[in-house]
């Protein structure tokens, strides 16, 4: 779930590309249990600190690595705000009511860019399409 679903804000495009990124977290090894009664809190904290060592350090493991910390990062990042992005597109909208993005064909172009990022992680493998997520 988005952050701004914790929020419930108005409807945003970015809600599934956030999601997947805290799927890949998951994925990836972190332990959730820890935070399970404010994983709003969690995520607030990992948006506001991914790209620090002290937080990096806090967090890595030998699956989740600093460089897919720095990923998964990127990716909550370039969901959160859209319309007040450097690099936002028409699609990228602001209202009295929050944020949202229309529909755009660039948003899976960016995102793929930033999930080819990632990296072997000893036993886990991304492929380059990202169609396949193999454990072997």
């Amino acid at each position: 779930m988005s952050i701004s679903q914790h929020d419930d804000d108005i409807v945003d495009y970015m809600y599934d590309f956030q999601a997947l990124a805290w799927m890949l977290l998951l994925f990836l090894g972190f332990n959730i249990k820890p935070y399970k009664n404010d994983i709003y809190d969690f995520k607030v904290k990992f948006v506001k600190n991914y790209y620090k060592e002290e937080f990096i350090n806090k967090i890595e493991t030998d699956r989740l690595t600093r460089n897919n910390i720095l990923v998964i990062g990127e990716l909550c990042n370039y969901t959160i705000n859209r319309a007040d992005k450097k690099d936002k597109y028409s699609t990228d909208k602001k209202t009295a009511n929050g944020y949202y993005c229309d529909y755009n064909e660039k948003y899976y172009i960016d995102f793929k860019n930033i999930l080819n990022k990632l990296k072997w992680v000893h036993n886990y493998f991304f492929s380059k399409s990202l169609k396949v997520f193999i454990i072997l």
